[in-house]
């Protein structure tokens, strides 16, 4: 039969809580509302309504009737439709499910990450947005991540040496030092690996007595053919078991992967992080004396510039210790230039000729994706700079690469951006180019380095040329902003003194992304 529910409100007769147990019960009322009038309930009502009346039995009209007056009589408003109360008491409890589940939720992951912490299977990252640069707050995480690792390695050494390889939580890329168990302080290392051994690597040279893994590793970084080490007191080998605190050298051909063995007492890695998809070599060349050297300092201090690339190099005529554990690498010049030209700039091509020549002999950029050439003072953030050259990714795979055009009036030296295939090509027709341009200009061309290498790439060794205007922010590029530090820029230049340098790392955020 069809529901026919009575229209109208319910009597005030039985409360609130007659309505309340109706709803709660789900009935709904089969009464007509011709009921509420004609006295007619039940299968007579409804086939009154139906317009068959006849067809009901009249003992079962009367039997039915007085079942109907009873039941109303409990509820004398009727009873009402469920459905409305019902949906509402519905959402009600879902709604006490859903907060009783969210609290639940979040209790258990706030359990989870505690005992993630305790464990040592956390490790803080590296905040993108001030500060976090800083020795004095890395010095408190850094203390925190060494305690952990000291309670993960005494259980590795309870469950024997097969377990103790280690790959990624002593991975220190990004600080700027860290604290061993003995107390020491050490430089910034690619990747450390403990009671881990690399085997079937050609081996450059040992140094005796090195004190620390750390100090093994910043070794390694000052050897240019050095791609990996080990060091340890069973470093030694048989034939000098009295020597103590070996560090072995090894070298890397740029797809050769690593092969370690577990072995208790040597700590192994590599001189610079593993290079990703978008990694980056970046240099500088710095005079021997002035501000440029003070400001590299910096950049190593906070992490930044250079020293945020995959793996970085400082060249001057000298050997200068630019931050613990870096030292310059010798150029061949003395790093004087004159200053004229058509555009009234630094005659610097020779120099810079030099300074490509140690780059491409000590071959660093074969183990990178993209080598960076950036000024002492140019603030730059290598971050934005990995998102750049990964949209350029095909471009970087042509036949002779590619690089990247900074300004609209041409290729600018604060910031150049060439692909490993572009160095490769730069490196084998460089000498083509002296010899083309000695020939056009009746002799050396009054040129910049930045537009020699810009020329000789483009119009002569046939190199792709992209631009990208975000690359560099300066007033020679006719940009009016560039002092501010906010528009979105790579590299912002020039910032000669500390205090501005450090400014416009505020106002660019360290680095952290533009707001879309």
């Amino acid at each position: 039969l069809k529901r026919l529910p009575l229209e109208g409100p319910p009597s005030d007769r039985g409360g609130p809580a007659a309505a309340a147990m109706s709803a709660a019960a789900g009935w709904s009322r089969v009464v007509h509302p011709e009921a509420a009038t004609t006295g007619k309930h039940g299968c007579r009502a409804v086939y009154a309504a139906l317009g068959d009346e006849d067809d009901v039995d009249e003992e079962d009209e009367e039997r039915e009737a007085g079942d109907v007056q009873d039941f109303v009589g409990e509820f004398p408003g009727g009873i009402e439709r469920p459905l409305a109360a019902g949906r509402g008491m519905l959402r009600v409890q879902w709604k006490r499910v859903v907060v009783w589940s969210v609290l639940v939720a979040t209790a258990a992951t706030a359990l989870w990450l505690g005992a993630a912490r305790r464990r040592g299977e956390l490790r803080p990252l590296r905040s993108r947005v001030g500060g976090a640069g800083t020795d004095g707050s890395l010095q408190v995480v850094l203390a925190g991540q060494q305690g952990r690792k000291k309670d993960r390695e005494g259980k590795r050494d309870r469950h024997g040496a097969a377990d103790a390889v280690n790959t990624d939580d002593d991975d220190d890329r990004g600080s700027a030092g860290h604290e061993h168990s003995h107390g020491r302080r050490e430089p910034y290392c690619g990747s450390i690996e403990r009671n881990v051994e690399f085997v079937g690597i050609p081996e450059l040279r040992s140094v005796s007595e090195v004190p620390s893994a750390g100090i093994c590793c910043t070794i390694c970084q000052q050897d240019p053919q050095c791609r990996a080490w080990t060091w340890g007191p069973a470093a030694a080998s048989e034939a000098s078991p009295g020597l103590a605190q070996i560090c072995r050298l090894m070298s890397l051909q740029p797809i050769q992967g690593l092969t370690r063995v577990a072995r208790s007492g040597l700590v192994s890695g590599q001189p610079f992080r593993r290079p990703s998809e978008d990694s980056l070599f970046c240099f500088s060349l710095s005079q021997p004396q002035g501000y440029e050297l003070g400001l590299l300092a910096l950049q190593h201090k906070l992490r930044t510039g250079i020293f945020a690339c995959d793996e970085f190099a400082v060249y001057s005529n000298k050997v200068i210790e630019v931050a613990p554990g870096v030292n310059t690498s010798i150029v061949n010049s003395n790093l004087k230039c004159e200053k004229g030209g058509e555009f009234g700039t630094a005659l610097n091509t020779d120099i810079f000729m030099a300074v490509w020549t140690k780059v491409i002999s000590d071959g660093r950029y074969r183990y990178n994706e993209w080598t960076a050439k950036v000024d002492p003072d140019s603030v730059f953030f290598a971050e934005r700079l990995r998102i750049a050259v990964h949209f350029h990714a095909k471009a970087a795979r042509e036949p002779r690469g590619a690089y990247l055009n900074n300004c609209k009036f041409g290729l600018h030296g604060p910031l150049e951006v060439f692909s490993q295939l572009a160095v490769l090509s730069w490196a084998a027709g460089s000498a083509i180019c002296v010899k083309h341009f000695d020939k056009l200009c009746s002799g050396p061309c009054l040129w910049g380095e930045d537009m020699f290498i810009d020329q000789c790439l483009q119009k002569v060794l046939m190199v792709k040329r992209i631009n990208d205007w975000n690359l560099l922010s300066e007033a020679h590029c006719d940009s009016k902003d560039w002092e501010e530090c906010r528009n979105g820029a790579i590299s912002f230049h020039p910032f000669k003194s500390e205090s501005t340098y450090k400014k416009c790392m505020v106002n660019a955020r360290y680095g952290a992304l533009p707001d879309p």
